[in-house]
């Protein structure tokens, strides 16, 4: 099953159809803030609380499962589980890369609440989601064999 993040997660049309072709089950998961309506895919609802839609993807995930998240703490314990893993920016979170993402996750906090400063989130660009439909295809043909 692909699990999605749909509270951060963009292209959710593109996934869902990229699933399709291969008649993979998706699962959205959001809070109720969110509102998706695909007749093939599982929409699961999160509350409000702080981390609920994290808690609720972790609770559901197995390790034949793929989540598309770009929470990196969330991609931490769901790769815990043995889960394939990916970025929406078109990469795989790895046992390898995992350690570094969630340093410069904290080295970025701290400089933020040291400077408070925010800066603003690139936008995705077409290379983006070109690289997570692409990252996708190669788990459900993996999985598909």
């Amino acid at each position: 099953m692909i699990i999605i993040d749909a509270d951060a997660t963009p292209n959710i049309t593109a996934l869902v159809a990229c699933a399709r072709r291969y008649q993979h089950p998706v699962t959205l998961v959001a809070n109720h803030h969110h509102d998706h309506h695909y007749d093939d895919v599982l929409l699961v609802r999160a509350d409000d609380t702080h981390d609920a839609v994290d808690y609720k993807i972790t609770a559901l995930t197995t390790a034949q499962d793929c989540v598309i998240t770009q929470d990196y703490g969330l991609a931490a314990l769901v790769l815990a589980k043995g889960a394939t893993v990916i970025h929406p920016k078109g990469y795989f979170y790895t046992d390898k890369n995992m350690d570094a993402l969630l340093a410069q996750r904290q080295l970025s906090l701290m400089t933020r609440q040291a400077t408070k400063r925010y800066p603003k989130h690139k936008k995705r660009t077409s290379q983006d989601i070109k690289a997570l439909l692409a990252c996708v295809e190669i788990y459900l043909k993996k999985v598909s064999l």
